[in-house]
């Protein structure tokens, strides 16, 4: 269990997380306003927020009304439209322990297990992702471990305890896309929800951009790079205060074959 002397630290960082999420849901609605107001797209956009957003999360693709998006119009092109998928041969979809660097209205069980030995337990995870469009600029990543099962710290390794993860929240904004690549901006925000006793109980922000690309055939690049700030102090996040930003890549030659590397360096200065 945390200690109490972390409580208020704990609900700094719940606090952290959801103003942030809260600023990213506002300056969209207020994006979204603006952009609603103008004419002339190829395809008509819906008449209301609400409409859009429907449209975005439950409504039927309509590859034909896609077209590019550019950095240089982020601020004005795709926050009226709702979000569509490409038409193209090569699936866009997420990948375990990869960058994403595209968007989806997607939702994902995993579950992972790994094996013991006679000296430490056997142990396991089953996680839920959901990727939840508002138009073709902004969408809501929600990831959770819904169940854990880890060595337990207060006992012998070949105890085990169960318990939850944190809930991440993940703000996305699509920078750019055609059919050959896209990059997206994310914030992570990790919230203090999970089991401490499972190595959970933490709350961080996670920036990152990320990208995803078919440079030829069937072959599939994505990556990424950013850097986790803890935001409490627990047995569990001080091991991120040494936190390093990350790359990586992943190439899928084939629908069902994939190649994921990822390269950890360049720690933080002490603050």
């Amino acid at each position: 269990m945390p200690m109490a002397g972390c409580r208020p630290t704990l609900r700094f960082g719940a606090k952290v997380a959801v103003c942030v999420l809260a600023w990213a849901v506002a300056a969209v609605t207020s994006l979204t306003g603006v952009a609603l107001a103008a004419d002339g797209a190829a395809c008509d956009p819906p008449e209301t927020r609400l409409e859009l957003w429907r449209e975005s999360l439950i409504g039927p693709l309509e590859t034909e009304c896609w077209t590019p998006l550019t950095l240089a119009e982020f601020f004005s092109d795709g926050w009226d439209r709702p979000y569509d998928s490409i038409d193209h041969t090569n699936p866009r979809q997420t990948w375990i322990n990869s960058a994403d660097g595209a968007f989806y209205r997607l939702a994902v069980i995993s579950g992972t297990w790994a094996q013991g030995t006679s000296d430490v337990v056997d142990t396991a995870n089953g996680s839920f992702y959901l990727f939840t469009p508002l138009n073709r600029r902004f969408e809501i990543g929600w990831f959770l471990p819904f169940t854990l099962i880890a060595p337990d710290p207060r006992a012998a390794a070949t105890a085990a305890t169960r318990g939850t993860g944190d809930l991440t929240v993940a703000p996305r904004f699509l920078l750019m896309e055609d059919k050959e690549y896209s990059v997206t901006a994310n914030c992570y925000i990790r919230c203090p929800t999970g089991t401490a006793e499972t190595g959970n109980g933490v709350a961080s922000l996670s920036p990152d951009v990320e990208f995803w690309m078919n440079p030829t055939g069937r072959w599939v690049l994505r990556g990424g790079a950013g850097v986790t700030v803890p935001t409490n102090l627990t047995a569990a996040s001080t091991p991120l205060l040494e936190a390093n930003p990350w790359t990586g890549f992943n190439l899928t030659p084939g629908p069902f074959s994939s190649f994921d590397a990822r390269l950890a360096g360049w720690p933080l200065p002490d603050a």
